[in-house]
């Protein structure tokens, strides 16, 4: 059997449409001008479903993500289960990762977290590491287990951040800079918050930008301080963005600029950060040639979300 775990969801389509197309080069020319697995036709839609009907796990897997994407077909949660439950019962990995999810979350089924931590487990049991970061957010929220148990937590969130999973790298290194689970260790910290923030987590970069800025972990550098908001900030991180802007209207790390600070911190008020927006008014106070940054801000300011601050982990979610 082909090994599809660690296959994307395009790779998996190829794989799976090309043993269907042996000896017929126009389904095979077909595929290779498509690319993109959401323009999936009829005809693949179909072979997919004749090849999970006869028990082919992936295919299950597969024809379950159609359901669930909207990919090919209309959009079905309730058949998305029925076929990832067809699946996970096979064994088949990422089945059993996306079932949990789906019990999770509700979708599809009644929202149950025990059975979401059973699924979650076998998946994360045979090395999946969405499954295992999973697992461990479960853990550390305390839902659908006896009680919260922050060593499991960081145990599973540490096999899945070995594996490259970017979020999972973060809250690694969060677990280790407020000893959730493990002994304290800025320097570890700054190790996993570099994994992260160098595969383009904004979160991460964010917070390795905290750690230059602040000394955490790691010596003192402004300059790199800056480089990291920024590089957060550009990806629409709203504490990056007013970071950013301040560091640019007081000259830390980067030479004093009031336009680039107003407008980073216009782009921070924008997402509703009252303290972007205290910022600004402060600025433009000073600057009058920044006001229209000001006004342009004001009028597009959004409400910040409420957010449960109670946890160490997100809660779960793929």
């Amino acid at each position: 059997m082909t090994d599809y775990t660690n296959a994307s969801f395009k790779e998996i389509y190829e794989q799976i449409f090309e043993q269907g197309s042996e000896g017929d080069p126009k389904a095979k020319a077909e595929l290779k001008h498509r690319g993109d697995a959401k323009k999936l036709g009829d005809d693949a839609i179909g072979y997919l479903q004749a090849k999970a009907e006869k028990g082919d796990a992936c295919a299950q897997n597969f024809l379950g993500a159609c359901y669930d994407q909207g990919v090919g077909v209309e959009p079905d949660p309730r058949k998305a289960v029925k076929w990832f439950r067809a699946s996970a019962e096979q064994g088949f990995p990422l089945a059993q990762h996306n079932l949990g999810f789906h019990y999770a979350n509700g979708i599809g089924v009644k929202a149950d977290r025990k059975k979401a931590v059973k699924w979650y487990r076998a998946s994360a049991e045979q090395g999946i590491s969405q499954a295992q970061f999973n697992l461990g957010c479960c853990y550390a929220n305390g839902t659908g287990v006896d009680a919260v148990d922050s060593k499991k937590a960081v145990e599973w969130c540490r096999k899945a951040a070995e594996q490259g999973h970017a979020l999972a790298q973060f809250y690694l290194g969060d677990s280790y800079h407020k000893g959730f689970g493990v002994g304290r260790d800025d320097v570890e910290a700054v190790k996993w918050f570099r994994m992260a923030a160098e595969q383009g987590l904004p979160l991460a970069q964010f917070t390795l930008g905290i750690c230059y800025g602040d000394q955490i972990g790691v010596k003192a550098d402004p300059k790199k301080a800056v480089k990291w908001f920024r590089m957060a900030a550009e990806q629409g991180h709203p504490e990056a963005q007013l970071k950013l802007g301040v560091c640019c209207g007081g000259g830390f790390g980067t030479k004093t600029d009031s336009v680039e600070a107003a407008n980073w911190l216009a782009a921070a008020s924008q997402q509703g950060n009252s303290k972007a927006i205290e910022r600004l008014f402060d600025l433009c106070k000073k600057d009058a040639t920044l006001r229209e940054a000001f006004i342009k801000a004001m009028g597009t300011v959004k409400r910040p979300e409420v957010k449960d601050p109670q946890t160490q982990f997100p809660t779960c979610k793929a």
